[in-house]
């Protein structure tokens, strides 16, 4: 078993069977992916979106869910919600990892992960995206408590030194 990194899909043309072909029951189960479709002409890419949209909400499935999905091209992501790049580049850095075989340690942990991933993809999807945004709302309130608090800190040691030197 390999570690979770992105596996490369690119699309050059809008067809329904190459489209069948890579949407499999594990497409974001196992590895986040990366589908390249800024080859392909712009009104096959914005079917190609509304299509993997719906693919996602018949399934009740999520594409950010257990892997996430990217799509690269050069367009605005406004239009849609699945997460767009530009490049490769704009990829997150986090799976963009050099493929190498897990330890034994890593190798159980990732095995115990699989019965985890099947159960994220079988439940609801936007249960699990609200939870995540209120939690990370929750830190973005601790990011920002935090940062006024090494203000103060750095204020009042500020204060002392003058004290103690005037």
């Amino acid at each position: 078993m390999n570690l979770p990194v992105y596996r490369h899909l690119k699309i050059n043309h809008f067809s329904q069977e190459e489209l069948s072909e890579i949407l499999l029951e594990e497409l974001n189960l196992r590895h986040p992916v990366a589908i390249d479709i800024s080859e392909m002409p712009v009104a096959d890419q914005k079917d190609f979106i509304y299509f993997m949209e719906q693919y996602f909400t018949k399934r009740n499935e999520s594409f950010l869910f257990p892997y996430p999905l990217y799509l690269i091209a050069p367009m605005d992501s406004s239009s849609t919600q699945i997460p767009i790049v530009l490049s490769k580049k704009d990829l997150p850095k986090f799976f963009s990892k050099k493929e190498s075989r897990m330890n034994i340690k890593e190798a159980s942990l990732a095995n115990k992960n699989k019965l985890i991933q099947q159960e994220i993809k079988n439940s609801d999807p936007n249960f699990y995206l609200n939870e995540i945004q209120s939690f990370g709302e929750t830190h973005r309130i601790i990011f920002k408590q935090e940062i006024e608090r090494n203000f103060y800190r750095k204020l009042l040691s500020q204060l002392f030194k003058g004290q103690t030197n005037g």
